[in-house]
């Protein structure tokens, strides 16, 4: 079984977190604390950072860590 960044990239990227706080922008709005679409505004400019940021640092950094998986299970 090979382990590819890709693959890793649904465990470790930031979608979920970015999904978990536009559920709870919804709550925020009902609230009427923060207007809905400033923290849509918000959760789109963090989501494109944080998109950047994964290409640059996380995808190199679980390719290295695959890259030792597999060198490990290949041991094994």
């Amino acid at each position: 079984m090979y382990y590819s960044a890709e693959s890793f990239r649904t465990f470790f990227g930031v979608h979920q977190i970015l999904g978990w706080l536009k559920k709870g922008s919804i709550l925020f709005s009902t609230v009427k604390i923060v207007p809905l679409n400033y923290l849509e505004c918000i959760i789109v400019k963090l989501g494109n950072f944080a998109w950047f940021c994964q290409r640059l640092f996380l995808l190199n950094a679980l390719s290295l860590f695959c890259e030792i998986f597999n060198k490990t299970v290949k041991r094994s």
